[in-house]
Order: structure tokens, then sequence, then C-alpha cells
């Protein structure tokens, strides 16, 4: 463990094994099946395992070499087998692919804004991985209202609560841009600073009941009723 008490498991190639005394790939596939070498370095656990092929993985979350059991598909038999396996193998094979996952939700919906500084791709790389791991936290420890919602809806979500809490309105009046920004559930229900107002205006109609108002909220923007004021913002 490192001093942030954070864990790493990972492969290892073959040329990139030096100074180790295990046996040679070509030799140690002769071997039986399920065969181990490990070794102890410091705070690491080398584990060699003759599989399908030979698998080398390093990890510094174990200090001592164990093995559990694993299903294998046995061609003779054509049913399971239980088989002894690496533990160190087995937690790295449950849990590979966050890397592949989060490649995915970076790349996907990436900040795409060209600038000519150079930090721009690290900044924007940061923040799109930032986007992708806080969507994986909210989907673990939170329940959504609505349902879960994709990588797409979630940065709708967060642009649109920034804009709202951040964002300036435009100086100039006129016609509503059809681009408007909705109100989010998340600043709906947040508790903070909604009040009803009246803004002067006879032709905005209610949001709750369709009814023409002259009140608003102040945070919001939204046409409203006092009396509907309450209901719109628990229900």
């Amino acid at each position: 463990m490192t001093l942030r008490d954070c864990g790493s498991c990972g492969m290892m190639r073959q040329n990139q094994l030096h100074n180790f005394p295990f046996t040679a790939p070509q030799t140690f596939k002769r071997t039986p099946r399920r065969g181990a070498e490990h070794l102890v370095e410091g705070e690491r656990l080398i584990i060699s395992w003759n599989d399908n092929s030979v698998v080398t993985v390093v990890s510094n979350m174990e200090r001592k070499f164990t093995e559990t059991e694993a299903k294998r598909w046995n061609k003779q038999k054509r049913s399971m087998d239980k088989v002894r396996q690496p533990k160190c193998i087995q937690d790295y094979s449950t849990q590979r692919g966050g890397v592949d996952l989060h490649d995915q939700c970076v790349s996907r919906y990436r900040v795409n804004i060209r600038s000519k500084k150079w930090w721009w791709p690290c900044f924007s790389w940061a923040l799109s991985s930032a986007i992708g791991k806080q969507l994986v936290l909210l989907q673990s420890f939170r329940s959504w209202k609505s349902g879960e919602k994709d990588l797409l809806s979630f940065q709708r979500l967060l642009a649109q609560t920034l804009l709202l809490h951040y964002g300036t309105k435009p100086s100039r009046q006129g016609r509503r841009s059809l681009m408007a920004v909705a109100i989010t559930d998340a600043t709906r229900f947040n508790n903070l600073n909604h009040w009803p107002c009246n803004t002067g205006s006879r032709y905005k109609r209610c949001k709750k009941c369709d009814r023409r108002t002259s009140f608003a909220c102040e945070k919001c923007d939204v046409p409203l009723h006092v009396e509907c004021f309450k209901k719109c913002r628990t229900a």
C-alpha cells in the first residue's frame, strides 16, 4: 500500500522482467498447467502463472502468496472444473477493465474546444476524466430520481447546473433563444435562494397551473403563483 492507502495491481510484459529468478516463458509453458511462481520484493508481490499462456502480475496490495478456487471449462468432460488460482490474479481478473472504461468515457464526449495553449489538451482531458469518474461515483452511491443517467445526460445536467449557478444573463432584451437552458432538477430541489417575487408582468403563465401570474422564482426566473410555489419545489 502507498501512503494514501491506494493499492495497484497490473500485468507486466516479459521484456519488462529484468533480474527476476523466474523460469523462461518457453520452458515454463511445458510445465503442468496452473503452475505458479512467486516472489516477494519489498512491498511488491510478483506472480508468474501458467494458464492458457504465461501471465505475470505485480501487486502491492498483498504481502504473501495465497491461492483460491476458480472455475475453468473442461473440453473433455464438457463441464466446469474447479482449479487452484492465485488470489492476486483472481482480483485482477475481477477488477480489470477500469482503465478501458475510463478511456471510453473520456473519448466519447470530450471537451473539444480548440486552443493554441500547450496546456489546454491536458486541462480538457482532466476535465473529461473528472466528469466520467463523477458519474461512476454517483451511480454507485446515489439513486437518481429519474432513473440511471447516461454520460451524455449527466454532462448536460452538469453544464446546465454550472451555467445557472455561475452564468450571467444577456444584457440586451429580445426574443428568448430556442437554445435557452432548461431548469434542472439539481437546481430545482437544492433549497438555496428560491423566493417568489413580483415581476410586474401580467403575461407570464404559471409553470404549475398554466394560468397567468406576475410572480416568478427569484433564482430560476420560472413563473409561479405563490400558491403553486411550494408544490413545484417539493413535487
